[in-house]
């Protein structure tokens, strides 16, 4: 992972690393303030990814923005080339002032995805759902199915079902509860609930 910033300009705040802590702490550093030139954020991101110098990793660019696109070079140019690359763009706008039609735009026209990020934070869930979707695909996971809804305290909802592949030693499912405690039951399809073993 590496983390770029921009504003009307741009800069490196940690190159490309596997250690994600480090990475995080050089985020959480970063304030919005300046200009908003989308043009800046993606040329600097691709920039890293050619001193990588590597095709076999997952070639991903999360682009958060709370602004408008209002400083030049021109996005269009770069959003190009990340197609010709093979850079998915998944963007995240937060804010009444983010241009959240246009990150729609960008996300739709490199196969990445759009997410709200209400500052209230009522859609925290979408946001976990992105990132849940991008460390499997970093981990080379496929996800079957994908499901959500709400709980409330001391409820039992039937969430989803989904099928195990014949042959399929034990079902990989993930989870994400933004509450304090969730016990999940599997059931299969004779009706018998699933243990550990």
């Amino acid at each position: 992972v590496a983390v770029v910033s921009f504003s009307d300009v741009s800069s490196t705040e940690q190159e490309f690393t596997n250690n994600f802590f480090k990475a995080y702490a050089n985020a959480s550093y970063l304030s919005a303030g300046g200009a908003t030139s989308f043009g800046l954020g993606l040329s600097q991101a691709i920039d890293e990814f050619k001193k990588l110098n590597q095709t076999n990793h997952v070639r991903e660019i999360i682009f958060m923005s709370d602004g408008m696109h209002n400083t030049p070079p021109d996005y269009g140019y770069y959003l190009a080339l990340c197609r010709i690359m093979g850079i998915r763009v998944y963007t995240v706008g937060y804010g009444a002032e983010a241009d959240h039609d246009l990150l729609k735009q960008m996300a739709a026209l490199s196969g990445g995805e759009y997410v709200f990020a209400d500052p209230c934070g009522n859609n925290e869930s979408g946001i976990r759902h992105m990132f849940m979707r991008q460390q499997m695909n970093l981990s080379g996971s496929v996800p079957t199915i994908v499901a959500s809804g709400e709980i409330a305290q001391d409820q039992t909802v039937n969430a989803t079902s989904f099928k195990v592949l014949p042959g399929s030693k034990y079902p990989d499912i993930t989870l994400i509860y933004p509450g304090s405690h969730l016990n999940v039951i599997l059931v299969g399809p004779d009706g018998k609930v699933a243990g550990p073993n």
